[in-house]
């Protein structure tokens, strides 16, 4: 079974939040399904490059950078 995942990062209060990041690693016993990272809904590339996305071999990291309050951006893999 393919298990799609969604994470949320969320700026509140007031004040821009700097480099911000995402790390999630995939639950023990499955498999990252490769070529799935996305962010906002663009694929991002799963090599350490200049989208901010990667796959380590056990964890997605995606660099985000600078947040402003109230905005939202999504972070989406398979595993």
């Amino acid at each position: 079974a393919v298990i799609p995942y969604t994470l949320t990062a969320r700026v509140t209060g007031r004040g821009v939040a700097r480099d911000v990041s995402i790390e999630d690693a995939v639950p023990a016993g499955s498999t990252y399904v490769a070529g799935s990272l996305s962010l906002d809904g663009q694929p991002l590339s799963d090599a350490v490059d200049a989208d901010g996305g990667r796959f380590t071999g056990e964890a997605v990291e995606i660099v985000l950078g600078q947040l402003e309050p109230s905005q939202d951006r999504t972070v989406s893999f398979q595993v």
